[in-house]
């Protein structure tokens, strides 16, 4: 059976980090590691860390504050598994997640993941992360063209960890950045089944809009390559942004920057197309948003 590692960042989640560390202890695959990387706590966090009797589970201490993404980066330097899973501090496993996941892996399969069960604390209702049925054997396409991995819900196999790192400029969005690289050189592989509980908190960085629009812009500039090859996944960057950027009030304002970066003849269209889209989408109205869909299914199919 072979090791794998655990890592779990976590700052300042007294609340929640025990639940969140037990989730992973339980786990019906025994042969595990847990790090849990304290990236400068000043609440309590460390002191229940410390009292959970465990001798699977290990803490890297940091002396500062240095995001989530240097934090697991961190956590997989420590790692010894020849498999690593991520957990956050926040949010709770299934006691046989890693087992369904592991039995999932094949001598040409790198990388598997699974659905998850986002939790609105606070409003009293959730929804699945992967909403509709996807192939069990994603496409590189389709994996670079929507976010459909979190974290939490992904293990690797550590050989691939050992050539792509996460992002530590991305300021939202790391798995999907991750993601996109991963797919340019593994397989990866979907259990159809909801194993993770993610917690939205009030304070957590996946619903700042304006990190979305940095992270997203971030991702066009990276992958220029990916983009003019993948209409969708272009798309898609431009679709986050423009909700974010309603929630901050100029979502037109926002895609067309983004819509210019890419520069190439075909961008005044774009820019044309993506506002009328935004126009369709945030002035309500039902044939509105069907004229935005048929809009937005025409460009990913030129």
């Amino acid at each position: 059976m072979p090791t794998v590692s655990v890592v779990l960042p976590t700052y300042n989640r007294e609340a929640t980090i025990v639940r969140s560390v037990k989730s992973v202890l339980a786990q019906s695959y025994a042969d595990l590691e847990l790090i849990v990387v304290d990236n400068g706590s000043v609440d309590h966090t460390h002191e229940l860390l410390s009292a959970i009797d465990d001798k699977r589970m290990r803490i890297v201490l940091c002396n500062k504050e240095r995001g989530a993404c240097a934090a697991r980066n961190a956590g997989i330097e420590a790692a010894i598994g020849q498999f690593i899973a991520f957990q956050d501090s926040d949010d709770e496993w299934d006691k046989d997640k890693l087992q369904l996941q592991m039995n999932a892996f094949e001598e040409n399969v790198d990388c598997v993941f699974c659905n998850a069960y986002r939790v609105f604390e606070g409003k009293g209702y959730g929804a699945k992360m992967v909403p509709e049925r996807i192939p069990e054997y994603p496409s590189r396409d389709l994996l670079q063209s929507h976010s459909l991995v979190s974290t939490q819900t992904l293990i690797v196999r550590t050989k691939c960890l050992n050539e792509e790192r996460f992002d530590t400029k991305m300021p939202r969005l790391q798995d999907y950045d991750l993601v996109i690289r991963l797919a340019e050189k593994y397989r990866f592989r979907y259990v159809d089944r909801s194993l993770v509980n993610v917690y939205t908190q009030i304070d957590s960085i996946s619903t700042d809009p304006n990190k979305a629009i940095i992270a997203c812009k971030r991702m066009i500039e990276k992958y220029p390559q990916v983009m003019h090859r993948n209409k969708a996944a272009y798309q898609n960057m431009l679709t986050i942004i423009s909700v974010a950027g309603k929630q901050r009030g100029e979502p037109e304002k926002e895609a067309e920057e983004a819509l210019k970066s890419l520069g190439g003849p075909s961008t005044s269209g774009l820019v044309h197309k993506v506002k009328t889209i935004c126009k369709l989408l945030f002035h309500g109205g039902i044939n509105n948003v069907r004229q935005a869909f048929a809009i937005k299914r025409k460009l990913r199919n030129k």
